[in-house]
């Protein structure tokens, strides 16, 4: 077990999608120290009410460390261990790829060149929720902001 909570945002109608999610946290090869779910009522739509959703999970988190996983999103079976081997007392964000993001096969860019890296995540303009940061961190810049669910947090100029 280690130092990191996961949590996972979701809403009614979506019970399929997250138990495959929650299904994937239990087969990790390193539990996590807890997977925190919350499952908005009444169901909202919108990314304003996602990041509000997220919000009140990050105000329940006790642990150094915090991981997001979306409810539609699957975590390769290592994901805790990768991010428990890469926390270092100098770093608070520790960005991994999912197994599954939407349903589009994760690609592994262990290798790819930085340049190559920050293009595609230039031309995509969305971070995919796969990642671990401090928790003291995540509250500090305010938590996820109001109109982006998935990189609101690392668009607060904070980065």
């Amino acid at each position: 077990m280690t130092d990191i909570t996961v949590i996972t945002a979701s809403m009614p109608g979506r019970a399929s999608l997250l138990a495959e999610t929650i299904q994937s946290v239990a087969d990790q090869t390193l539990a996590p120290f807890a997977h925190l779910i919350r499952i908005q009522t009444p169901p909202k739509l919108g990314p304003a009410h996602s990041c509000a959703n997220h919000n009140a999970i990050l105000a329940m988190v006790e642990t150094e460390w915090l991981a997001v996983i979306d409810d539609d999103d699957l975590l390769l079976p290592n994901h805790i261990q990768v991010l428990s081997d890469a926390i270092h007392p100098d770093v608070d964000l520790i960005y991994t790829w999912p197994q599954e993001d939407c349903g589009v096969p994760r690609v592994d860019v262990t290798d790819w060149p930085q340049e190559e890296l920050v293009g595609v995540l230039h031309r995509g303009n969305m971070i995919p929720a796969t990642v671990a940061i401090r928790t003291e961190t995540a509250r500090a810049v305010g938590g996820w902001g109001q109109y982006d669910e998935d990189s609101g947090m690392f668009k607060s100029g904070c980065w």
